[in-house]
């Protein structure tokens, strides 16, 4: 048998190349889907013989060698492929990551021990990208029967021929409580059956977690229904969310969408879908997630601050039992999460028969075994000596993300925040008394209602001496039905973006005062992904660490030496 392997999407029309093939197996299959047509049927007039598909992977997310090693592993030991060729046809202007195609085309004979790695690979990561659906369309009858593929969410393999199975595709927008949400939808819709794609696939149902925080998040919600309706114009596209919540008629008439549900519904969704006959199952799936696992233990806000539409979308304050949360941080540690993020609208607010967050924390960290605990939010008056005397626990993640929006007491006022810029510094200096090396995260609005020069300036200054390691700068977005959108003085574009602009540069200098405290040391960095060669994780004080590495390192918590900075952080050496 003689085996060609095709990397990265085929250009050539060459079929005479392919006269004496028994088996293609293409490695990012997704484009040229006319070629890929008449090359998988068999049916071009200078074909041989039909070619048989052992399997399609994708090399985006995984590497290609790693894919080069799993493939030619397959074909060899299931097909007796005793011969094997790699075919560079990529498209114009691709830059090959390191590893060039003729070092790849060498190492295309591998022993076992090569296709176990590459295989616990494709099961532990399940990272790599799905074949796009309107290729299975493409592939001959006889040619589907052998198709393999590995989906992004799944943690077995699973045969795209099936189609009793519904597609869905989630995108989650905005905060990372919708990311959460997001998580427990993705894990009812995979115990239901479904089959969970990326979004950028061609899928049955699309759901959109919006947000409506500011006008460009609601732009940003519509551009991603508008996508999904523009990938597969058949498909069911549901708008949820906070964006639905607010105002479901509006994004009912965004092209394609067939579905609105706010946030009172959301969790209602599957049970809906399979009600309606959306959902067509093929048996229970199980669901891998990821290695940060985001748990809702909140929602809902009691607060009114003039400028915050959340409490029109979310509620009112909620908080979920603490045997749930315990349950569910169980579970996703037992299926490989080695970080734990609690999130929440207010999670400071938590409380569940009597059981405050301090309570919650303590009995996480002494009943579970999560490596890391990540808190997403806090308001200044949650930190008090003993609540941050929890950090003397290695497990907490030496990260705070504090909300400040003004630096300034008469915007803070104006605002109606619940602390003075002196309440926010005590926090802030508690927090470096206890954990010196902790990074402190904020957000600031810039061009508030009645924003004066001076009142900006102080916000500036505030910010400068609080020596943030990260600050999300947001001009000021008027929210339908929040007070500050009808106050008199209202800030012209140009003024707010001269004056985010200033607050970005200030950001900007402040992240990379934070990082370079670092350098020079040894940290653990939760490994995440590798893009283009190139690995990326996170220390538990949110410094971004981008390594080179051969070895599998996912999901894995491992030192490394910040050596300099680079992009977003720092570049890390073993």
């Amino acid at each position: 048998h003689y085996l060609h392997l095709i990397i990265n999407g085929a250009q050539t029309t060459d079929a005479a190349t392919y006269n004496d093939t028994n088996f293609a197996l293409v490695v990012r299959a997704d484009r040229n889907f006319g070629f890929f047509h008449r090359l998988l049927a068999g049916n071009h007039r200078q074909l041989g013989k039909a070619v048989h598909v052992a399997g399609i992977f994708t090399a985006h997310m995984i590497g290609r060698l790693e894919a080069l090693y799993f493939a030619t592993e397959l074909c060899r030991q299931r097909l007796g492929v005793k011969q094997s060729n790699v075919i560079n046809s990529r498209p114009t202007g691709y830059q090959p990551i390191p590893g060039n195609v003729s070092t790849l085309a060498k190492r295309t004979q591998h022993t076992d021990t090569g296709y176990n790695h590459s295989f616990a690979r494709f099961r532990h990561n399940y990272q790599c990208e799905e074949v796009p659906g309107n290729l299975y369309h493409k592939i001959s009858s006889p040619a589907r029967n052998e198709l393999v593929c590995y989906n992004s969410y799944m943690a077995d393999t699973t045969n795209i021929a099936d189609k009793e199975s519904t597609r869905v595709a989630l995108v989650s927008l905005g905060c990372k409580l919708n990311q959460a949400e997001t998580e427990l939808l993705a894990g009812q819709l995979a115990s239901a059956g479904c089959q969970l794609v990326a979004a950028s696939s061609k899928a049955d149902i699309y759901i959109v977690n919006t947000c409506t925080v500011t006008h460009i998040a609601d732009r940003k919600s519509r551009n991603r229904l508008r996508q999904a309706h523009h990938l597969n114009p058949d498909a069911l596209v549901v708008a949820t969310g906070c964006y639905a919540q607010r105002a479901s008629q509006e994004l009912k008439q965004v092209d394609g969408v067939g579905l609105a549900l706010g946030n009172d519904t959301k969790m209602q969704l599957v049970s809906l879908l399979r009600d309606s006959g959306h959902i067509k199952s093929d048996g229970r799936r199980g669901y891998s997630g990821r290695n940060r696992a985001f748990i809702k233990v909140q929602d809902g806000c009691n607060s009114s601050c003039a400028y915050c539409i959340v409490p029109l979308v979310r509620g009112r304050e909620k908080s979920l039992p603490d045997e749930d949360i315990i349950a569910q941080v169980k579970a996703r540690t037992a299926r490989g999460c080695r970080e734990v993020v609690l999130t929440g609208t207010e999670i400071g607010a938590y409380r569940h028969n009597g059981l405050g967050l301090e309570e919650l924390l303590r009995r996480i960290l002494n009943e579970t075994d999560t490596l890391r605990l990540r808190l997403s939010s806090l308001q200044p008056e949650a930190i008090t000596r003993r609540f941050i005397e929890l950090w003397h626990n290695p497990k907490m993640c030496r990260h705070f993300h504090l909300s400040l929006q003004s630096g300034s007491d008469s915007v803070l006022n104006r605002m109606k925040r619940r602390y003075s810029a002196d309440d926010y510094q005590r926090a802030v200096s508690l927090i470096r008394q206890v954990a010196p090396e902790a990074a402190i995260t904020t957000d600031v609005i810039v061009g508030f209602p009645g924003e004066t020069e001076a009142e900006f300036e102080e916000s500036l200054d505030f910010c400068r001496r609080m020596e943030f390691a990260r600050i999300h700068v947001f001009p000021f977005s008027p929210r339908p039905g929040t007070e500050a959108a009808r106050m008199p003085a209202q800030i012209g574009a140009i003024v707010k973006k001269q004056r985010s602009n200033r607050m970005l540069s200030l950001a900007e200098a402040s992240a990379c005062n934070f990082i370079k405290r670092f350098l020079g040391r040894r940290m653990p960095v939760l490994w995440e992904q590798k893009t283009k060669g190139i690995w990326s994780g996170l220390t538990d004080n949110y410094i971004r660490v981008y390594a080179k590495s051969d070895d599998e390192l996912a999901n894995k918590l491992l030192p490394v030496k910040l050596v300099r900075l680079y992009k977003d952080g720092v570049w890390g050496e073993a």
